[in-house]
């Protein structure tokens, strides 16, 4: 039987431990060890992926970068036999590179996002250390087109896959809706949501303003699904605007796809973006669109299914928004078409797909 380690920093609620937590159960049903190491315990994201059939390894070291991770993750590969290492995120993607070529096995890089922007200075120090890593990685697996081009420049000896995310279309089906009155919208308020990270890159500052704009024409509620570094700013400048009981800040919700079926509209302002969990989720509950004009959303989704907005203008979005939330779900053919292409990408066929990479990579194969 074949076993991997994936490595992760935590378990927390991003987008990438979900997606592993979806792969996870699809390895296991094509006959797959998983093992999974941590840098940390918990996170809300570890219950499913101990219920997936993952044994979980906790490094228990001090931080992300802590130089005891590499040698930790060795010694993971070497106590459960894994004949891969894959890794999840910048930190593992350094440290998890490192051990796996101290236990002698392949190591997959993941690309989650766009390959190409850090705008801290920080994490262009950590992205530039990730460059130089990433030649010596068997394959990089990329969940979208963009960054598998991107990537086949920077690294062209590595094996190189385009997979996309996982978007679990039966589990979002079976959801039901929330009540609109739970998330904090009377019957006369149109409910608009944003699901991710609070992160410079989600381009969230603008969004509150054109939400302050839209605000003097009609009623409108802004929930905010999700935690970052930026948080406590957000709050402020939500404060600043004076848009009070306009916005709630819920934190990272478990119950993200009730909340879309309730609500008018999905949108995100992203500058970069990998492939967006939250937009494919979006879309298989049939919630309109509004997205921001970049490749990563315009490769998911199309005129039809979704309203494209320029990122610098405000009123621009505003106009956008209002427009969306006034003429209702628009082309509903559109959006259930938007719906039934997300089976393409579920949890088994993803697997399969994954399935074949590990056994290329341990052929020693060229495939693409």
């Amino acid at each position: 039987m074949n076993t991997i380690l994936h490595c992760i920093p935590s378990m927390g609620g991003g987008g990438a431990e979900r997606q592993l937590t979806y792969l996870a159960g699809g390895l296991k049903d094509l006959g797959w060890q998983v093992h999974v190491a941590l840098r940390e315990n918990g996170g809300v994201n570890l219950p499913r992926l101990e219920a997936a059939g993952a044994t979980v390894h906790v490094l228990g070291t001090w931080h992300n970068y802590d130089p005891r991770n590499a040698s930790r993750i060795a010694a993971v590969v070497k106590s459960s036999g894994a004949q891969l290492v894959q890794t999840w995120l910048t930190a593992m993607d350094l440290c998890g590179s490192a051990g796996a070529r101290k236990a002698g096995v392949p190591w997959i890089l993941s690309e989650r996002g766009d390959g190409r922007t850090y705008p801290e200075r920080l994490w262009a120090l950590k992205n530039a250390l990730r460059h130089r890593a990433a030649p010596y990685a068997a394959a990089i697996v990329c969940n979208s087109a963009a960054a598998n081009i991107y990537w086949r420049v920077q690294a062209p000896r590595c094996l190189h896959y385009a997979v996309p995310n996982i978007v679990p279309v039966e589990q979002i089906e079976a959801a039901p809706a929330v009540s609109r009155e739970h998330l904090g919208a009377s019957a006369a308020d149109k409910l608009l949501v944003y699901a991710g990270r609070l992160e410079r890159g989600k381009n969230l500052p603008l969004l509150l303003e054109a939400l302050s704009v839209l605000r003097r024409r009609m009623a409108v509620k802004l929930l905010v699904c999700g935690a970052g570094s930026q948080s406590r700013a957000l709050a402020a400048s939500a404060r600043r605007l004076g848009l009070g009981e306009a916005v709630l800040f819920a934190g990272y919700v478990d119950n993200l796809w009730s909340c879309l079926k309730a609500a008018d509209a999905m949108i995100s302002l992203s500058t970069v973006e990998g492939r967006p969990n939250a937009v494919l989720e979006a879309m298989a509950c049939g919630c309109p669109l509004v997205l921001s004009d970049i490749d990563a959303h315009r490769e998911v989704a199309n005129g039809a299914q979704a309203a494209f907005v320029q990122q610098s203008s405000a009123p621009h979005v505003a106009a956008v928004l209002e427009e969306v939330l006034c003429k209702g779900p628009g082309d509903r053919a559109a959006l259930q078409r938007a719906a039934e292409a997300c089976r393409a990408w579920s949890p088994a066929g993803i697997a399969t797909r994954y399935d074949r990479i590990y056994r290329d990579v341990l052929a020693g194969r060229g495939g693409r």
